[in-house]
């Protein structure tokens, strides 16, 4: 089976598994959610950071990780859920500037191996505002935006940047992406969500499309910083659980990037 047949198949049931959970409710969705950001750790720990899941740092990540995403689940309602989102916004705006002037070249994460919890703050944050968006008052909407967005981002970078991408976009970060790629992603990325937001609203405001295009492009940011993190590291993909994807964080990096932007827009809009 050739590696594009393999991403669209595992597209699919990653698709279909977001579906079935969501469809189930609030326990199974959080499960789904629990789960990836289980796997996301273990990959960080692993692959990025060299431990062994023996180890003392590799079991209390994951201790922690599972016992703080349950509390959050069930003692913590929305709005108070925004405020691990805003700390994760914090985090990601640095992520920005870590992106665009630290030195490629420098392997910072090997300073953060000393940091045993540093992987898993990370992790926890991300997954703590994915769980918020089913305390949030729209939760089937702003889901579905995000997956669409997202994936509609990453999907049309991947089929611009194959059929048209010339110009390379960073190729000492990634350097298979080019600029035509990010363009055409946040283009599906505009049409696919304002699209999804007008069969729940029945009206697109004129600044939606915009800012769907820029959320698909932040999302690209989000792909970029784990692309760097990579580089650094000296890895390809962050496993190779999934066929055609690589890991787990590889499939999510965007996603779990941009949420905390959306969901902290749409708290101020909801206010």
């Amino acid at each position: 089976m050739s590696n594009t047949a393999l991403r669209i198949l595992s597209a699919i049931i990653l698709i279909l598994l977001v579906m079935i959970s969501v469809y189930f409710g609030k326990y199974s969705s959080n499960f789904i959610v629990l789960l990836l950001g289980f796997f996301v750790i273990d990959e960080i720990q692993t692959n990025f950071f060299k431990e062994q899941r023996k180890s003392a740092a590799y079991i209390f990540s994951q201790i922690v990780y599972v016992s703080t995403f349950v509390c959050f689940f069930q003692f913590v309602d929305y709005p108070k859920a925004i405020y691990p989102v805003i700390v994760n916004l914090l985090l990601n705006v640095f992520l920005i500037f870590y992106l665009f002037l630290f030195d490629i070249n420098k392997n910072y994460l090997h300073k953060l191996e000393k940091v045993k919890i540093a992987g898993l703050v990370y992790v926890s944050l991300n997954f703590l505002s994915l769980a918020t968006i089913f305390k949030s008052k729209n939760e089937l909407e702003n889901l579905t935006l995000l997956l669409f967005i997202t994936y509609g981002m990453d999907s049309g970078a991947w089929f611009f940047g194959k059929k048209f991408g010339k110009n390379k976009l960073w190729p000492s970060v990634s350097p298979k992406k080019t600029r035509e790629g990010l363009y055409g992603g946040m283009l599906v990325s505009s049409l696919l969500g304002s699209i999804i937001y007008f069969y729940f609203f029945k009206v697109v405001p004129l600044y939606i499309p915009i800012l769907f295009a820029l959320f698909g492009g932040l999302s690209q940011v989000g792909d970029l910083v784990q692309s760097k993190f990579k580089r650094q590291v000296g890895i390809k993909d962050s496993s190779s659980i999934i066929p055609g994807h690589g890991g787990v964080y590889d499939r999510v990096d965007s996603l779990i990037f941009l949420t905390p932007f959306y969901l902290c827009l749409d708290f101020y809009i909801n206010l």
